[in-house]
């Protein structure tokens, strides 16, 4: 039965039917998903909105009643420095620092610091309060950014912040990867679009297009190199592409690296591995290709295999595969009988992972003949999933006057990826 943990995937044979049993569990299991991420998403609107409200409260119980106070205070001070210049004798001296009426040189001065005091609280508030001033969502927002985005706490009205930083709303969303499409725009140059990665219990998001070098080594910013080893660019080699955050700004960045597991890179920390590409035969040029979601199609179908004879079944590595994790191949098999006497040839590919002995193959092509003037063709497409050393099993049987067979690879679907959310 087809579920999440295989994407809803049905096997390419045997032919399954669609009846109301499999609808009912796949679409049910999908909309148990939606719904929880509906529950989860009105959750955290409803703790955005009593967060908000709880420090509009307390700006309006705390902050108001400081600055009236400090207005009174300002209109005191302007009183007792008239007494002061008026009379010479200072009614409180103690509220002006303890100092004689002499230390005041004039009344424009003292009124000027005070201003100057004034102005400074406005500034800090971001505009003018007084006794009848009131304070909108958006304004305790902009005042109090900081102040919400700390968590730990209890905000008026007994609202627990603590694990809930309106900052750290999306924790409990499930890894995912939203934009971030790749392009080639030149032979060793990928460009990484726009977009958002959560992984390993991190949130990255590139605000604009960045592009690495792979013939260089990795520095900071687009159009610099990307490459995180050392090691000289080989043919057909895989390159990983892995996401970091900046440990002091938390910028996003990425580099290119032969492992599916991203090496340290100084100040940054791992988001996680968003993307494959792999060099072509010469190790000069990326392979060209179009990405969709999480499948990579090739500009150009790589033939791997021409088979003139029986060939038992054997682990072969195909250049245009991935190495260092499994993803399921998009292989073409194409067998073609001699056109000649009764003939029959059958190829299979099975999965990389299954070993030598018998399994059902992921993908068959078979055509037979028992005409002498003419031969027949068969052809299959489909996924075929790989083990980590670009790996799949495949075998060749040929019977009569034999024929030939053909194996191609059009791309990969890396099915290891957070799903996409678009």
């Amino acid at each position: 039965m087809p579920d999440r943990s295989d994407n809803y995937q049905l096997l390419s044979w045997p032919k399954t039917k669609i009846d109301r049993e499999i609808w009912n569990s796949v679409l049910g299991d999908i909309a148990a998903r939606l719904t929880a991420r509906e529950d989860l998403e009105a959750s955290f609107e409803s703790l955005i909105e009593q967060g908000t409200q709880a420090s509009l409260d307390y700006v309006q119980a705390t902050i108001a009643p400081q600055l009236e106070n400090l207005q009174d205070e300002i209109e005191e001070a302007r009183a007792q420095i008239e007494e002061i210049i008026g009379s010479g004798t200072a009614p409180n001296s103690a509220k002006l620092g303890g100092q004689l009426p002499t230390y005041y040189a004039s009344v424009s001065y003292v009124d000027g610091e005070l201003v100057d005091l004034a102005a400074a609280v406005e500034t800090s508030l971001g505009f003018k309060a007084d006794k009848s001033t009131t304070f909108t969502k958006v304004e305790v927002n902009d005042l109090l950014a900081g102040r919400l985005a700390l968590a730990g706490g209890k905000m008026a009205g007994a609202i627990d912040m603590a694990g809930y930083a309106l900052t750290n709303a999306g924790a409990g969303v499930g890894n995912y990867i939203k934009g971030l499409i790749t392009t080639r725009p030149s032979a060793l140059v990928i460009s990484v679009a726009a977009g958002e990665f959560k992984c390993n219990g991190k949130l990255a998001v590139n605000a604009a297009p960045l592009t690495k070098n792979l013939n260089a080594l990795w520095a900071a910013g687009s159009g610099n190199g990307g490459r995180l080893e050392a090691t000289a660019l080989a043919a057909n080699a895989t390159y990983h592409l892995h996401a970091y955050l900046n440990n002091a700004t938390g910028a996003f960045e990425w580099g290119y690296s032969l492992s599916a597991t991203g090496p340290a890179l100084a100040g940054y920390t791992w988001v996680g591995r968003f993307w494959i590409v792999i060099l072509d035969g010469t190790g000069s040029n990326i392979r060209a290709f179009t990405q969709t979601g999480n499948k990579c199609l090739l500009d150009t179908s790589q033939l791997e295999a021409t088979l003139g004879a029986n060939f038992a079944r054997t682990s072969v590595a195909w250049t245009s595969i991935p190495s260092g994790l499994s993803v399921d191949a998009l292989v073409v098999l194409n067998a073609n009988s001699i056109n000649a006497n009764p003939s029959s040839v059958a190829m299979y590919a099975y999965d990389g992972n299954s070993g030598a002995g018998a399994s059902t193959a992921d993908l068959s092509a078979t055509a037979y003949s028992t005409s002498t003037s003419t031969g027949v063709n068969g052809t299959a497409n489909g996924p075929v999933r790989t083990g980590t050393a670009k790996n799949i099993w495949i075998s060749c049987n040929m019977g009569g006057s034999g024929g030939n067979a053909q194996g191609y690879v059009n791309g990969w679907i890396d099915y290891q990826l957070p799903p996409r959310m678009y």
